[in-house]
């Protein structure tokens, strides 16, 4: 009798796993951006989301937490419950901050769920439209000159700054770094004549390179960007600054713990978007090349990037606050 009675609760509690895997979602979806409005993450998820909500059949709530280079959102994710219903939509700067950063909140690989990597794509290097640097060897040779030259970036060791700063060390020229709240503040001043360049990702700095308030010289990829406003901006190799290369890339991540069925199905829907071909023309226009990499995929690429950003951040010398 004990074992009939075993059997019927084990059936009991597959059945009610299976019943909560085919009830997910029934709830909005909260995806948490750890940068501000108007930043290439957070004009990613916004599309993202539209799509993954209409696939889903739920709201998703894009939500901005700007502060301490992307550190406050990403706690919050981190701290959140592992339902499948608060995501977090970061960059590169997930496998950056851990070597910044003396201590954190939380651990990046242990406090999370890997869910998809969706993008990746190449940085500008832009001037204010007035400005009277034309290509990049025109900001080295100020720099070489001994004019003290400024750059923004989005905070404290995002890849703006990390891309910058090894813009700077390849030159042989140094810098002056003057960090905003996030990539769109930094835009904005470049375009005020705050800050004499900027190395943003594509999807932050095309609206103003389009709208005409600031001027692309050099892109960070090995090949030119195939857009209109972009077709014509050399590499930086090309521009004489041999093999540099820098990519970031966008992902969203769970919060550990969350059940293996959620993310699967969270997953195969974000599969399932950036396929879209309207999803894939969109992050292609705004400067992203779509790549999705699932769960599986993705973490051990988190790993080495944790790596390569440690090595990357000792070479430059930057020292962790």
């Amino acid at each position: 009798m004990k074992f009939v009675h075993a059997l019927f609760l084990s059936a009991a509690l597959v059945a009610a796993g299976a019943t909560c895997a085919q009830n997910f979602p029934s709830a909005p979806i909260t995806i948490v951006v750890p940068y501000s409005p108007g930043g290439g993450t957070d004009i990613m998820a916004r599309l993202v989301g539209q799509e993954l909500g209409q696939d889903l059949g739920i709201s998703v709530v894009i939500e901005n937490r700007p502060g301490a280079s992307g550190n406050i959102g990403t706690t919050q994710v981190a701290k959140s419950k592992p339902d499948g219903y608060t995501l977090l939509f970061t960059s590169s700067g997930h496998a950056i901050n851990p070597s910044l950063f003396k201590s954190l909140p939380f651990d990046p690989v242990k406090d999370f769920e890997p869910v998809a990597q969706l993008a990746s794509g190449p940085s500008v290097l832009v001037v204010n439209a007035q400005s009277s640097y034309n290509m990049p060897s025109d900001l080295i040779a100020a720099g070489k000159s001994g004019h003290e030259l400024t750059f923004g970036s989005a905070g404290l060791g995002q890849p703006t700054h990390l891309v910058a700063e090894k813009f700077a060390a390849a030159s042989g020229i140094k810098l002056l770094h003057i960090p905003y709240k996030g990539s769109g503040a930094a835009e904005i001043a470049l375009a005020g004549g705050e800050t004499d360049f900027l190395i943003d990702s594509i999807p932050a700095a095309l609206p103003f390179i389009r709208s005409g308030k600031t001027r692309a010289l050099a892109v960070t990829g090995r090949e030119r960007f195939p857009i209109p406003a972009l077709d014509n901006v050399p590499t930086l190799d090309e521009a004489g600054m041999k093999d540099f290369s820098f990519v970031t890339w966008w992902g969203i991540l769970a919060p550990a713990g969350t059940p293996a069925d959620r993310v699967a199905i969270l997953g195969k829907a974000l599969d399932k978007a950036m396929r879209s071909p309207d999803l894939k023309q969109r992050f292609i226009e705004i400067g992203a090349t779509p790549g999705i990499k699932n769960s599986v995929e993705f973490k051990p690429y988190i790993n080495t990037e944790l790596n390569t950003y440690r090595e990357l951040i000792t070479a430059l010398n930057i020292q962790a606050q």
